[in-house]
């Protein structure tokens, strides 16, 4: 036994009655059967009230920001479960039911998806080195990675049988403005994932000369400044990836940030690019080579094309070591410099960027709901960003990492550490 009811925002229309419980016979509920008591003018009232919020979810499905309609149960146990709706119609018949109580009955038909979740959301668990977060406090996260600061969140095992959405909740002081890049992975095996390469702890290769510097400004403390001379391609930094390290990536794909101590400067082009590669006796053999991008000048964060890793089919676990090559040529002659402080590689199974509009919005106190794309800033709908990407999704059953990275105007500043929080209603195919 259960209740059923339609809900629209504050609307709520109770399909089975007040006190009345309607009987679970059919799990799909694509149609109800419906029996109308009371005169010809209450029934033709009670019809129209439904066909209302028919139209009504119709019209809102496809937009942006409107309040979607639900078919809702509630089961005897106390559990709440809904289904998002986008129409439907209203038939009159004299069936069984119907004769029983001498009333005519109504079919229900409804379009709506093949999956329920929660009525409410519910606080995912979190947690980093900075501490672990079960309800409304949140996690702290750091600009960068190091031996003492994480920039990512490990999110717990979550019930449920189907990838659900989530609604992000990030806000920091300070960071008006600011550009907001969130991946999750959700198949990387966690032991042995490395987020981020440092400068300093990769080699170079021919004609590059690395200097390694102190800079508390930078992740670690240090950084390496990479120096070159001509317009010949040559490779600033190798980073050796080892099998653990190559299995734990599992052939999904990241999105490349790199972090710069010291912005190229105008009227400097220097064009990066990725190489992946086996170390065959020191012979580094290219098996991959991605697009080259110009260094963006007076910019401390360098995007990347996305890029596989390992570039083949890899089970979790279960992968040959590579190479990691970052490839730099310069556009004129004489000598070239460039500082790497960092290299994060960001998850993409479910990916979300947040692009700042409007750059002096002081707020950044941001709600965003992936699935639905509702965006707050300040607990207010804002144009303050704009939202690339499918947003942020849980993978029932599994652990899985939320890598941030954050800029500000042309600054990566490793000192941002905002508070975030995620909730999610959880979803089954069936109840």
């Amino acid at each position: 036994m259960m209740e059923i009811s339609l809900i629209r925002g504050a609307d709520t229309l109770v399909l089975n009655g007040s006190g009345a419980w309607a009987r679970f016979v059919d799990a799909p509920m694509r149609t109800l059967e419906v029996s109308l008591a009371g005169d010809a003018a209450g029934a033709a009232g009670w019809v129209g009230a439904v066909s209302r919020m028919l139209d009504e979810a119709a019209r809102a499905f496809a937009w942006p920001g409107e309040e979607r309609g639900y078919v809702q149960v509630a089961l005897e146990d106390g559990q709440r479960w809904r289904s998002p709706y986008r129409g439907g119609r209203v038939e009159m018949t004299r069936n069984a039911a119907g004769r029983g109580l001498k009333t005519p009955a109504m079919h229900l038909c409804l379009e709506r998806e093949d999956w329920w979740e929660t009525a409410e959301p519910v606080y995912a668990a979190l947690r980093n080195r900075h501490g672990e977060s079960i309800g409304a406090g949140g996690l702290t996260v750091y600009n960068h990675k190091d031996a003492s600061h994480d920039n990512y969140v490990d999110v717990a095992y979550m019930e449920g049988d189907l990838p659900a959405p989530a609604v992000l909740k990030i806000s920091g002081a300070g960071m008006g403005g600011v550009e907001a890049f969130c991946g999750m992975g959700s198949f990387l095996m966690l032991d042995d994932f490395q987020v981020r390469y440092e400068g300093e702890g990769g080699s170079s290769g021919a004609g590059v000369t690395a200097t390694l510097l102190a800079d508390t400004a930078c992740a670690g403390g240090s950084f390496a400044a990479l120096s070159w001379a001509g317009t010949v391609e040559v490779m600033v930094r190798r980073w050796s990836v080892s099998r653990a390290e190559a299995g734990a990536l599992a052939g999904r794909v990241f999105l490349p940030l790199l972090r710069l101590q010291e912005a190229v400067m105008a009227g400097e082009s220097l064009w990066l690019s990725w190489q992946v590669g086996f170390n065959n006796l020191g012979d580094i053999e290219v098996i991959w080579q991605g697009e080259a991008v110009l260094v963006p000048a007076g910019r401390q964060m360098v995007v990347f094309p996305a890029m596989q890793l390992p570039p083949w089919p890899a089970p979790a676990g279960s992968a040959e070591s590579l190479e990691l090559c970052l490839l730099a040529q310069a556009q004129t002659g004489g000598g070239h410099t460039l500082r790497i402080d960092q290299v994060l590689l960001l998850p993409t199974d479910s990916f979300l960027r947040l692009v700042p509009v409007l750059s002096g919005y002081p707020q950044f106190d941001i709600e965003y709901t992936s699935g639905g794309g509702f965006f707050k800033n300040g607990g207010r709908a804002c144009p303050s960003h704009e939202a690339e990407g499918p947003g942020l999704w849980l993978v029932p059953g599994r652990v899985q990492r939320l890598v941030f990275a954050f800029r500000q105007g042309n600054e990566w500043n490793i000192n941002h550490a905002p508070l975030v929080n995620l909730l999610v209603r959880p979803r089954r195919r069936v109840i």
